[in-house]
């Protein structure tokens, strides 16, 4: 899970955001239309990951550390975009990583077991279940903006995907420790660029596809409106002949080294091959129900990652040359900082002033210009 992006983009998005100049006060309605021949040119980068079981250093340095607690999942997305609006409609190009991972308590605990070199409890069943969804691409967009009605916005948008590199699929089974040795029997089918469990050589892959987005911008009152962003509310990647793995393994060869380490011979049987898979990304939504009077704001949000939820809650200023917020949440304890002017917004967010320990991180930074 890392973020990648060209360096040569990040540079011409660092010298897009110096070069703008322009002071006026800032509102943040999220869905604007251009009008009286208005253009806008706009670059956007942002980073976001989660891990709930370990921190995100502890994950990507394959679980090496200190003792994991339960959890369930772990995401990253990163995405660095170029984009035209004019009018109504928006063109854009993007480079995205998105990783996903779902898993039970039991199988983090026995991968941390192993790369930590320790013993695993003593009669104890584990079950065990790891779901992985990767994507590694570029592409291109167009969106739409239009009023259903005077206080109702909503934006459309239709994503490209272009991919050469993905990572999809489980492994399931159950594991029984017992005083000398293990015993259990594990499942393994996925479609891959590396794989990373038999060492197959990599072969070129090609993956296309097509996403969706959604945005609603609802004026209820005066002083209350309501947000909804949806992200990859539909997604569908389609790969021809991609490297897979099928394979069942029987570990009745196991027993506990001198160090008390597990050590394994499985029988394995399975095959290598190629097949057509067809990927989906997981959803991602934002709820924001907020109120503001003239100079600020409060905000109740929701947000909702496949199916895991992040309650929070965010105050700011409004209406002003350059606003800052405040937010918090709830599930992760992480806080979000952020400042938005006309031509550009920055924000971060985290649960723990020392990056290496954090579980919740993410930031974003978002600069544009508009021509008269």
């Amino acid at each position: 899970m890392t973020t990648k992006y060209p360096l040569c983009f990040i540079q011409l998005f660092i010298l897009f955001a110096t070069s703008l100049l322009v002071t006026q006060a800032y509102s943040s309605e999220p869905i604007r239309i251009l009008t009286n021949g208005q253009q806008q040119t706009y670059s956007e980068i942002e980073s976001s990951s989660y891990s709930e079981a370990m921190p995100i250093k502890q994950l990507l340095n394959d679980l090496k550390g200190a003792e994991i607690k339960d959890g369930e999942f772990a995401y990253t997305h990163n995405q660095f975009e170029i984009g035209h609006r004019w009018g109504a409609f928006e063109l854009a190009i993007f480079w995205r990583y998105d990783y996903f991972l779902t898993f039970s308590p039991d199988t983090a605990w026995l991968f941390y077991l192993d790369k930590n070199n320790k013993s695993a409890n003593n009669q104890k069943n584990y079950n065990v279940r790891l779901n992985a969804n990767h994507l590694d691409s570029q592409g291109a967009a167009i969106g739409y903006s239009f009023y259903l009605l005077p206080e109702l916005a909503i934006k459309t948008r239709l994503n490209y995907f272009n991919s050469g590199s993905m990572t999809y699929g489980s492994l399931t089974g159950n594991i029984t420790t017992s005083a000398d040795d293990y015993t259990g029997t594990l499942a393994l089918d996925y479609s891959y660029k590396h794989d990373s469990i038999f060492n197959r050589p990599e072969e070129s892959i090609s993956g296309q596809g097509l996403g969706i987005d959604i945005d609603v911008f609802w004026q209820l009152t005066n002083n209350v409106s309501l947000y909804m962003q949806g992200r990859d509310v539909f997604s569908y990647i389609k790969w021809d002949e991609v490297t897979y793995t099928k394979a069942t393994a029987i570990t009745d060869r196991v027993s506990y080294d001198a160090n008390g380490s597990i050590h394994v011979i499985p029988n394995i049987s399975g095959i290598n091959g190629y097949r057509n898979q067809i990927q989906k990304l997981p959803n991602r939504y934002l709820f924001d129900l907020n109120y503001h009077l003239e100079s600020w704001q409060l905000a109740l949000q929701w947000y909702r990652y496949d199916n895991f939820n992040f309650p929070r809650v965010k105050f700011g200023s409004r209406e002003q040359i350059i606003n800052w917020h405040l937010g918090y949440d709830l599930k992760t304890s992480a806080v979000e900082v952020g400042f938005e002017h006309s031509n550009i917004s920055f924000k971060v967010k985290s649960d723990d002033l020392n990056l290496s320990k954090a579980h919740d991180f993410s930031f974003s930074l978002s600069v544009n210009y508009i021509i008269e």
